[in-house]
């Protein structure tokens, strides 16, 4: 959903559109009130043979009102030129340039999708769910488009929206309480899907991804390493000093959220990928019985893969499972958790000190 902007004025794009004689204009779906007193103004001031409303979006056919429309709109909403607006609508795609004083957004081609980052997660709450990050910020009406196809075609769903608690200033959202194709379905009809198992930061549990997989998967690269402002596979301890900085800059509101998303889901990448030296682990899951057969069910590859999740931080247990079940309250806790979530990945090599 977008947000209001600090002067406390709900944001609207626009655009002229045709030979000059048509404006269209949009809201985003969180400034509902502010639309109807929109559409309440306009309709006592501007004709209604050169005024007309389609859900979020109203266009207005005569150039002598469009003038006096832009400066009624500009009292109550912040103005953004927006020249995509031509070709969201289905409007007349000639479109002018930008008249007014205001901000004016880039073009972007009409057929290029942006991107999208998406991860299958699990938690006790929601059992398997699909979480996804737009990096797309400006896009407030594509955004739109998409709530509005879920509530539509996701009825069965008590609620498709449900942000992470440790990124209150940023989206990065689950899909209702339940996994389903569907979901790929509406997602795939405005974005360019693709999976990045570390979106879950410390409330959810990662799942891999369906295999086969008609979606690219995105992989350790050194803009990981850039977003943490640090030399590409380079020694660990650095990394991990670099990661504490970068979040004590977030926590005292330093950095935007964004960028510490950007920051959390790099460092979650390089832990899981990055390996300059091996760890000193064992060769084998030293644990309990019980611990030992759940592992291999989840992970049922390589003995090494369970190995590196045992000795691994994970984060919904608060502790490394290797350290937890030494005790009869932590084996229990670690136990309970294989048993409820469905899948694992294979963990990092070190833990986020």
């Amino acid at each position: 959903m977008a947000k209001r902007n600090p002067g406390g004025k709900a944001r609207l794009k626009l655009v002229r559109v045709g030979l000059g004689r048509v404006l269209l204009a949009r809201l985003c779906l969180a400034e509902g009130k502010t639309l109807q007193a929109a559409r309440a103004r306009l309709g006592a001031s501007v004709s209604s043979d050169y005024l007309a409303f389609d859900g979020q979006v109203f266009r207005v056919s005569h150039d002598l009102a469009i003038d006096r429309v832009v400066k009624l709109l500009g009292e109550r909403c912040e103005l953004v030129y927006d020249p995509n607006l031509g070709n969201t609508t289905g409007a007349d795609p000639a479109v002018l340039p930008n008249p007014w004083p205001m901000k004016s957004l880039p073009v972007r081609d009409p057929l290029a999708k942006p991107l999208i980052y998406m991860a299958r997660v699990w938690h006790p709450e929601m059992a398997e769910s699909l979480a996804f990050q737009i990096p797309d910020r400006e896009d407030d009406c594509r955004r739109d488009d998409l709530e509005i196809a879920f509530d539509r075609e996701l009825p069965a769903a008590r609620a498709w929206r449900r942000d992470r608690k440790d990124l209150d200033r940023v989206p990065v959202t689950v899909v209702a309480d339940h996994y389903e194709p569907r979901v790929h379905d509406v997602l795939d009809r405005l974005y360019d899907c693709w999976w990045d198992e570390f979106l879950a930061g410390e409330e959810w549990s990662v799942l891999p991804h369906p295999e086969p997989t008609q979606y690219p998967v995105r992989a350790l690269s050194e803009a990981d390493f850039f977003s943490l402002e640090v030399e590409p596979f380079g020694p660990i301890d650095e990394i991990n000093l670099a990661y504490r900085e970068k979040k004590e800059d977030y926590l005292n509101n330093r950095i935007s959220a964004e960028e510490w998303l950007d920051v959390d889901v790099a460092y979650q990448r390089i832990r899981r990928h990055h390996f300059p030296s091996e760890p000193d682990l064992p060769d084998n899951v030293v644990a309990p019985v019980a611990v030992v057969r759940r592992l291999r069910e989840l992970l049922p590859g390589h003995e090494r893969d369970r190995v590196r999740w045992f000795h691994a931080f994970c984060y919904p247990l608060g502790g490394v499972p290797a350290d937890l079940v030494r005790e009869s309250a932590g084996e229990e806790r670690v136990l309970r958790y294989l048993r409820d979530v469905p899948a694992l990945l294979p963990g990092g090599a070190f833990t986020p000190s």
